[in-house]
Formats: structure tokens, sequence, C-alpha cells
């Protein structure tokens, strides 16, 4: 999630590089593992989640789903914000000064293929939670911490059995040895999803591993409940 080369441009005409508060909107896109694509930046070299400015006259959504196309090639369906995170002062190789609000999407592929231009996007490819590359900024930081809670995967991870990309675990008609969703069972609801059509729905999703179950890393106390 970089700078716009319009809106900011005509911004930046007036202000220079001084400091000025800038919108940003982009997300997660997840394969099958339930690996992350993140994007090498043209500007500093370093991995981030793609994303960009949001333009005058667009919503957040519709600027995410322009800026996934810019920057990866893929045609994208927006999904649920998984939050907002804000950087309170970065500069940029320009010299340009900024605090950055960034609104993250979780992003389904329906179309496009993978490409980057080399200019702003050097390389693009899918990380486990376990293969964090350095980061951008903070705020790319805290969303990395988002989809991947700490002590996930390493040291709390439970597979959930019954379950796959298309099915999700708050099912009322739970059958075939298909489990309930611990997250679900300690708040007493049935609003917690976990995965549906190759798309993470739940924060504590960490991938699937085999086609009917999926790998979640819910607190729970005794990891060998």
């Amino acid at each position: 999630m970089g700078q716009d080369r319009n809106y900011i441009k005509e911004i930046r005409s007036k202000v220079g590089h001084d400091k000025i508060i800038l919108t940003f909107a982009g997300g997660c896109i997840f394969n099958g593992k339930g690996e992350v694509l993140l994007q090498r930046r043209g500007d500093t070299n370093l991995w981030g989640f793609p994303g960009g400015a949001v333009e005058l006259g667009e919503t957040p959504q519709m600027a995410a789903i322009r800026e996934i196309k810019e920057e990866t090639g893929l045609d994208v369906e927006v999904g649920r914000a998984i939050g907002v995170y804000s950087d309170l002062d970065i500069t940029y190789a320009s010299g340009d000064r900024a605090q950055s609000i960034v609104i993250a999407f979780e992003l389904k592929p329906i179309g496009g293929e993978l490409c980057c231009d080399f200019t702003e996007t050097m390389e693009l490819r899918y990380f486990s939670a376990e293969e964090k590359p350095k980061l951008f900024t903070k705020s790319h930081e805290d969303l990395w911490n988002e989809i991947f809670p700490e002590n996930g995967l390493q040291n709390n991870v439970r597979e959930l059995q019954g379950a796959n990309m298309d099915i999700d675990l708050t099912s009322e008609n739970i059958g075939w040895n298909q489990v309930s969703c611990p997250w679900n069972e300690a708040e007493n609801t049935t609003v917690h999803k976990c995965a549906v059509k190759n798309i993470s729905i739940c924060k504590y999703f960490c991938g699937i591993k085999y086609l009917d179950s999926v790998l979640c890393s819910y607190p729970h106390g005794n990891k060998d409940e």
C-alpha cells in the first residue's frame, strides 16, 4: 500500500514534503493453504500487503479493487473488513512525510493472473505464518499480526475435523464428525465463521491440512485437550 500517482501528486504540488494524512485501502488474498499474498515494493524493496491510496470519488472498497488489479493483475471481490491500522509518521524515499490510515479487507480472486509491473511491484509471493518477511511499515506489521495471531501455528494450533474450504463450522446441522467452532462454543453463538469458497473469514484460520480439516489458532489454554 503505497503512494498513489494522482490525488497525492496534486496535494504534493501544493504542500511539498510536508506531513499529510493519507487513507489507503487494500488487504489480504489467501490461497488454499492459508498463505497470504505479499508484494515486494519497488520503492523500498520491502514486502507489504497490496493496495494503495483512496482517490477522490472512490469508496475504500473501490480503491482496493483498483489497486489490487494494478499491483497484482488480479480481479478481486471485497469481503469483510479485517481492521483499520495507522502509522503516525512515515517518510518515503522521495522525502514526503505522511500519517497513514490503512483499511484492510479480505479479498477473493475472481479473475486475472498474477503479474508484476517491475515498477511498483517487483515480486509477488504467498507467505505462511512461519515465513514472515520484514514488512514495509508498522501498519502492515499490525495487519500481519491480526491475520496470524501471536502463538498461532507455533504454539496454539488445533486441527478441526470435518470442514473444508466450502463448508463453515457454524452449520446448525453439524454432521459426518464435523466439529463445532471453538470460538462459537466459548461465546455461545454461531456468528463466527471459518472458511468459505477459498477465502478465510476468521482471524484464527491458519490454513487447511486435508480436504476435510482446517487449522485453527483460537486460544484454548491447554493445547493437549
